[in-house]
């Protein structure tokens, strides 16, 4: 199981203004197993790779996976590639 902040309301795009907010809102404390979370991103849902005790970053309590988010125009690839040359990409990647 995985600890994360999950909202399982899925989107066919990028939620804006209210619709982003809600999603904030949203997120809660969740234990799901990998495959599943697997599949509810896949299909629109959003998360956070943290489990938090609050909505912001001093209220971190636990952290199992990290993640990237690519936007369109490149592939994963091309990132790993980049990443191969830059061996201290977690340190210039923003978590939250």
């Amino acid at each position: 199981m995985i600890k994360c902040m999950l909202d399982k309301k899925t989107f066919t795009k990028k939620p804006s203004g209210l619709e982003a907010g809600g999603v904030q809102n949203r997120l809660s404390q969740t234990e799901i197993e990998i495959e599943e979370l697997a599949n509810l991103l896949c299909n629109g849902a959003t998360f956070k790779p943290t489990y938090l005790n609050g909505t912001k970053s001093k209220d971190w309590v636990s952290q199992q996976i990290f993640a990237l988010d690519f936007d369109e125009g490149t592939t994963i690839a091309k990132e790993l590639e980049r990443c191969n040359g830059n061996r201290s990409i977690v340190q210039s990647v923003a978590l939250f």
